[in-house]
């Protein structure tokens, strides 16, 4: 049966009604062709929903020159031509399939591949991919339609850059702000609270973070309904709008066909001053850059986290799967009243960022009772017996290879190859048909494929074998000759995938925290023989351990929040 889809996009506008006139105009196009609609096709919208259509693959509002961005549809069609779900593929013209002459001609020459025999008919131009010979006209095609992309690209900067430069506004509105038409107004519902944003940051000297939570916990959303971040409330305190100051022509393309941008030097941007769009005064936005400019030395030779630290991107939450940081603990007052550092603790980043919105493991951990907990656990590693369990994989792969007769997959092969030469030399002479030789050969090597995969499997399970022995070896040599003293964040990610952590509130006011320790190359194997083997233990790497028990109470967040409202 010969089963064909159909590629198409549409607006954001009417797009239902469009799809469905789509739909019937292509269905008799398929009839007229002899062609049957596949069982197949989806349709992507902006926002990342996706519905099913049958025989259609539909992008909402996407350029055709965004084929590595945004063309999820574009891309899933690709794949499931390349898996056999039909093999016909009919579009409108070359500029809806692709507007760059590389990605066009790719596609079309992969697809074209004997593997795959999946055509496309592009309609406007009655072309069929399929024929080698129409590669010439298509290429010119594609390389038309990149030179009016480029062309169009020209236009649309021109008539941005003299918009920007009378003050007119072609993005969406930011927050605090509508537009309309192209003018910006101040919207009233959300000015006080950006007025509260830099109250927050520059007179009660919160952080950013501390300011999301704030808004968070307190019913405010961004403008599209979201959680705040703390890199949205960076964008809004660095924001010159709230000045005043209407920025424009910040970044410039500089390859359209591949959605390159380049930043515009600061003395080249475009900046008009409006002074009925001003929300905060000079005096608030001088303070808050002087505040900024304070922290970010206390920044500038900081180190990254991902291994500064020796339990960096290690420890992870069970509830909210966020990685754990390192904060330093507020100072304490000794019995002479004089305050003193109380070192570092370990907590949630989702529940440090949103708080109890997003996560609510906030059980902090001590890095020195930790740690001291951690090398316990290495300790306790170093004596179990994990060689039963090499033992079982290793079994299982040689079970594997004993079923694999590479010898004779070798000897059959031979037999392809001179097959190959024999019927090369029947149509030499004439003795078959050009249709002929092509349906034997295609049948000869679609058998060689088959057994260079087994083939492939027989020796990877052989590396398998090898890379299992010599991690085991290596592991055991780690443990054996761990310095607990002088371990460093490297030494830990070789032993350990991740160190999970769990709590769970009890009656008597005590949260209860266990820790789950995940070990690397263990884990993988354990993982796989569990697909097949029933009678693995499973204990060792399924038990949380318990670690210690805490007294819940109330965040400082949260105790600060609550006395300010009764304020």
């Amino acid at each position: 049966m010969n089963l064909a889809v159909a590629y198409c996009r549409v607006s954001t506008k009417n797009q239902q009604e469009s799809i469905k006139d789509q739909q019937e105009q292509w269905q008799d196009i398929l009839e007229k062709e002899n062609f049957t609609f596949a069982n197949i096709g989806i349709f992507y919208k902006k926002n990342g929903n996706k519905e099913f259509k049958r025989g259609l693959y539909v992008d909402e509002g996407i350029s055709a020159k965004e084929y590595k961005k945004n063309r999820e549809a574009f891309k899933q069609m690709i794949e499931d031509a390349k898996n056999g779900n039909f093999n016909q593929i009919f579009v409108e013209d070359t500029t809806r399939f692709a507007r760059n002459v590389e990605d066009g001609m790719n596609i079309v020459k992969d697809l074209r591949q004997p593997k795959y025999k999946v055509n496309i008919h592009f309609m406007k131009e009655n072309i069929d991919s399929a024929d080698v010979n129409n590669d010439l006209i298509l290429g010119v095609l594609f390389s038309v339609a990149e030179k009016e992309i480029t062309t169009d690209s020209k236009r649309f900067k021109w008539r941005q850059d003299k918009l920007h430069r009378v003050g007119k506004w072609t993005a969406p509105a930011p927050y605090g702000y509508n537009v309309t038409k192209g003018q910006l107004e101040i919207n009233e519902k959300e000015k006080p609270v950006v007025d509260n944003i830099f109250y927050l940051y520059t007179e009660k000297l919160l952080g950013m973070r501390s300011i999301a939570n704030y808004l968070n916990n307190h019913g405010f959303r961004t403008k599209k309904g979201n959680l705040w971040k703390s890199t949205e409330i960076r964008y809004l305190l660095m924001n010159k709008m709230y000045i005043g100051d209407i920025v424009n022509h910040k970044t410039e393309s500089f390859d359209i066909t591949w959605g390159t941008h380049k930043k515009i030097p600061e003395e080249e941007q475009i900046v008009v001053h409006n002074e009925d769009l001003r929300i905060i005064d000079d005096e608030t936005w001088r303070k808050k850059e002087k505040i900024k400019e304070q922290r970010n030395k206390k920044l500038k030779n900081r180190e990254g986290y991902s291994s500064k630290h020796l339990l960096s991107t290690l420890l992870y939450c069970e509830q909210c799967g966020s990685t754990y940081i390192r904060v330093k603990k507020k100072k304490a007052k000794d019995e002479n009243g004089i305050k003193v550092d109380r070192g570092y603790e370990w907590t949630c980043l989702g529940h440090n960022h949103y708080g109890d919105i997003k996560c609510k493991g906030r059980y902090a951990l001590d890095e020195k009772e930790l740690i001291e907990f951690v090398k316990k656990e290495l300790k306790c590693e170093k004596k179990r017996n994990r060689e039963y369990l090499l033992d079982i994989y290793l079994k299982k792969k040689k079970s594997e290879i004993a079923n694999i007769k590479i010898e004779k997959l070798k000897e059959e092969k031979e037999q392809m190859q001179t097959q190959i030469f024999e019927v090369r030399e029947e149509k030499n002479k004439n003795l078959i048909s050009e249709e002929t030789y092509e349906e034997q050969i295609q049948a000869i090597n679609e058998r060689i494929d088959k057994i260079r995969i087994i083939e492939k499997k027989y020796y990877n399970l052989k590396l398998d074998i090898e890379r299992a022995e010599q991690k085991y070896k290596e592991r055991k040599e780690i443990l054996n000759n761990l310095n607990y003293n002088k371990m460093t964040n490297a030494d830990l990610k070789t032993i350990f995938n991740k160190i999970i952590v769990y709590g769970g509130y009890d009656e008597t006011g005590y949260k209860n925290i266990c820790l789950y320790f995940s070990y690397n190359f263990l884990d993988e194997i354990h993982t796989e023989l569990e697909r097949e083997l029933d009678d693995i233990e499973h204990a060792a790497f399924l038990m949380f351990v318990p670690f210690q028990s805490q007294k819940i109470r109330k965040s400082t967040k949260t105790r600060y929040f609550e006395n300010k409202d009764k304020k």
